[in-house]
Formats: structure tokens, C-alpha cells, sequence
């Protein structure tokens, strides 16, 4: 059986990580399972390439880990520890060209997004664990429900 519909790859594109410098937080060790992640989720608008025909999605997510316990002197404001802005896009192929439009909107503008946001999650916990944060367990996040939000101000461009 042939998928009419299949993903050929991925690639993160944008990594942008941010930590205190901190004494406190270089010598911490036992794991951040206590403190809550801040995580902002954005879907990129979908592109359809005619010619090749293949669909490129992506996302673009901030994971922040502030410290509910530690207030800035200056600003009162709760300490932001570690950010990890991060980005990734995904092509897609098909096989007849363009999907009419409830099945396009679909396989691009909430598939593509849950397909992509494993790898996502997964770059950004090995990321932490190569720096130094040990084994951190980002939350689950029910993606499909996060691009039905996206899905109505998403259109999907064609490039020739």
C-alpha cells in the first residue's frame, strides 16, 4: 500500500537557548520535575510547492522554566531560568497534487503540526540534557488541539 500523503523529512531551523548566569543554577542538581514550563506554541503558515508537489509546515515554540520561589530585585517579576526558543519544518509529499480543500486543511494545518512536535520535544530535551540539566521530561501537549486554534487564521500559500 502507497501513501498518497508522506512525510520525506525534517529539519530544526532555528535554536535560540538562554540560561542565568548563576551560581545557584550551576551548581543545582536535582532536576526541575518541581518547576513548571512555560511553553508558547505558534504553527507557521503552511506552503504548498505546485511544481515538486509538496507541502512544507512548521512550528515555532518558547520553553521557559522560571523559578516561582526567586523574584528579580529590580523588577519583582518571578526569575526566568532557562528559555529555549526553537523552531522546526517538515516536508510532506503527495502523489496527485493538491488535496481538495477539508482534506488539505486537515492533513496540513493539523497533521503536519502533530507530526512535527515529537521531534520537536525531543530536540529540546536532549538540548537540555547536553547542557547540563540532566533528564528533563517536557509536558505532554495535545498538539491537534493547539492547531484546530491555528486552523481558521492558517492559509496554505502556493509556490509555483
Amino acid at each position: 500500500m502507497k501513501s498518497g500523503f508522506r512525510f520525506l523529512s525534517y529539519k530544526i531551523d532555528n535554536i535560540k537557548f538562554s540560561s542565568i548566569r548563576d551560581l545557584g543554577l550551576l551548581e543545582f542538581s536535582q532536576g526541575f520535575g518541581g518547576y513548571p514550563w512555560e511553553i508558547s506554541i505558534g504553527i507557521r503558515e503552511p506552503l504548498y510547492f505546485k511544481g515538486a508537489k509538496k507541502y512544507v509546515g512548521g512550528l515555532d515554540t518558547v520553553f521557559s522554566l522560571k523559578n516561582p520561589e526567586e523574584k528579580d530585585r529590580e523588577t519583582a517579576a518571578v526569575r526566568q531560568l532557562v528559555k529555549i526558543e526553537i523552531g522546526i519544518a517538515g516536508v510532506f509529499s503527495v502523489e496527485e497534487g493538491r488535496f481538495e480543500k477539508t482534506v488539505e486543511d486537515q492533513l496540513v494545518k493539523i497533521q503536519i503540526p502533530a507530526i512535527l512536535f515529537p521531534y520537536l520535544r525531543s530536540a529540546v530535551t536532549s538540548i537540555l540534557a547536553s547542557s547540563g540539566y540532566g533528564s528533563v521530561i517536557l509536558p505532554l501537549i495535545n498538539i491537534h488541539a493547539v492547531a484546530k486554534d491555528f486552523e481558521g487564521k492558517l492559509t496554505i500559500k502556493e509556490i509555483d
